[in-house]
């Protein structure tokens, strides 16, 4: 069964194998150009020195290199699309004709009438198929990690960019994308329906974690403060995530900060300090200052509940598989 497996979609396997292996060599040679360039030592200071002083004054130096530097290399719009269409387009092209073509074709029924079971039939071909995909996703994850590394020296963020395709996170969207697409050819038994199924479910999965289920993995941290008497919450920094910030009225109903601003501040000069013009406006007013955040400290512990919840998805799609495999087809 894994040679004919082998022999049935080794076409797509050699596809997704040079993609994987071009992904690769664009990670290495543009990181390699990166640490040179973060390395390189320009009238006595590099960017790698610079951000060992990181959180102190720096010098208008530094703040070039840096700023240069990560203007170049942070946003690396090819690799990142690269690493986040990875794992839907492995669903489309290798999961969803792992068994739709051969329902279609109709030649499952040849090996059915070999001694072969439907489980096993079944569980080759997806073991196969999730061995090689979840492969490739851990070969991309080191590689990763030492091509963001220098960007991530602050330490982890749960909102940046990057955030879906550092940690373990990669691992949980190939298997519900390699999932997705059995499930999809299964229930289908169409190819191209199911590679077209697979490419908007995934979207649609992914964009629902990201634009709305992820921020409530945990109960966010809510303060609110008299902006008159106080600079707000001491314990946040720039690596948290911000959710929600503004303005409240006593009973805790959020304020139009455009609102607030246009009373407080009409000539568009805006000091936050204690005791300013602007925030003395906003105590006679009532108003206080709101801020809702997810702190950076939860940071593996999103990547394990949204891990968790795409395997959760990925199992769920596979017994559906199975059950519509040994039950419906005749």
């Amino acid at each position: 069964m894994i040679w004919l497996t082998w022999r049935q979609h080794r076409r797509e396997l050699l596809v997704f194998g040079l993609a994987l292996a071009a992904l690769v060599a664009y990670l290495i040679l543009t990181g390699r150009a990166m640490y040179s360039a973060y390395h390189q030592v320009t009238s006595g200071m590099s960017v790698a020195r610079c951000e060992l002083h990181r959180g102190e004054p720096m010098s208008d130096l530094c703040n070039n290199l840096i700023g240069d530097f990560y203007g170049t290399y942070n946003n690396d719009l090819l690799a990142m699309a690269a690493l986040v269409l990875l794992p839907p387009l492995a669903g489309a092209f290798l999961g969803a004709p792992l068994v739709a073509r051969e329902l279609e074709g109709g030649t499952f029924r040849l090996a059915w009438t070999q001694s072969v079971t439907r489980r096993r039939w079944l569980l080759t071909k997806v073991s196969a198929a999730l061995g090689i995909a979840l492969l490739a996703a851990a070969i991309t994850i080191p590689l990763v990690h030492w091509w963001r590394e220098p960007f991530d020296l602050d330490g982890a963020f749960l909102n940046n960019p990057s955030y879906g395709v550092e940690g373990v996170i990669p691992l949980g969207y190939m298997a519900f994308a390699l999932a997705l697409g059995i499930a999809a050819g299964t229930l289908l038994r169409r190819t191209v329906a199911a590679m077209f199924a697979t490419l908007v479910g995934y979207a649609a999965i992914a964009l629902g974690i990201v634009l709305y289920a992820r921020q409530h993995f945990l109960p966010p941290i809510s303060v609110t403060w008299d902006p008159y008497t106080s600079s707000g919450p001491t314990r946040f920094s720039n690596q948290d995530w911000v959710i929600n910030g503004g303005f409240v009225d006593k009973a805790g109903h959020q304020v139009d900060g455009a609102m607030v601003y246009n009373i407080c501040a009409p000539s568009g000069n805006v000091d936050l300090r204690p005791g300013s013009a602007f925030t003395t406006c906003v105590h006679a007013h009532g108003w206080l200052s709101m801020l809702v955040w997810q702190p950076a400290s939860r940071y593996w512990a999103f990547q394990g509940i949204e891990t968790g919840l795409l395997v959760a998805l990925a199992l769920a799609l596979l017994a559906l598989a199975f059950w519509w495999v040994r039950r419906r087809i005749a």
